[in-house]
């Protein structure tokens, strides 16, 4: 039965070469969008850190009106996905956790001495120095501020290894 079937594909492949082509060709596409969507998924279903996964959490707090709850379009009624700076305040200043960070997405002008290079905006990640010791990131050039910096108020960036190629020509 199965030589048979191979027989009438034979005769269709010769009778419409084109159409055959192009069913091979779509199902191979689809094969190729399947493959790598079960891909991603798979990527970003997984546990980025999981050495830490049980020591590490996301804070969200409910500070709205149970008679007027925070709506999300998306979720229904659920804790707003950022909170007030006093609550921020509040959990900064808490000495339960070991390390802890709250952080916001900024953006900032960079002006180089360089008059070669204009001055260009960049996004921004605005966050406290347990940021780093949190997720354990590493440095090309220098590291996290210490303590004293931040209790003086000091101005620190930390910048990617992009921005240093364009600013500094990747030197420290």
């Amino acid at each position: 039965m199965f030589t048979y079937y191979l027989r009438l594909a034979w005769l269709s492949i010769r009778r419409n070469p084109i159409l055959t082509a192009l069913m091979v060709a779509a199902i191979g596409v689809g094969i190729g969008a399947c493959t790598t969507t079960l891909t991603v998924y798979h990527l970003m279903a997984r546990d980025p850190i999981p050495q830490k996964s049980d020591s590490i959490y996301r804070v969200l707090v409910d500070s709205w009106d149970p008679a007027n709850p925070f709506y999300d379009g998306d979720q229904g009624a659920a804790p707003p996905f950022m909170m007030t700076h006093q609550d921020a305040t509040a959990l900064m200043n808490s000495k339960i956790p070991t390390h802890q960070a709250a952080m916001y997405r900024s953006a900032f002008v960079v002006e180089s001495d360089n008059p070669e290079i204009a001055p260009d905006t960049y996004s921004a990640r605005a966050t406290y120095r347990g940021f780093f010791e949190m997720f354990d990131l590493e440095f090309v050039y220098g590291g996290s501020w210490d303590a004293a910096a931040y209790e003086n108020g000091e101005l620190v960036v930390v910048i990617n290894r992009a921005l240093n190629e364009d600013l500094f020509d990747g030197e420290n």
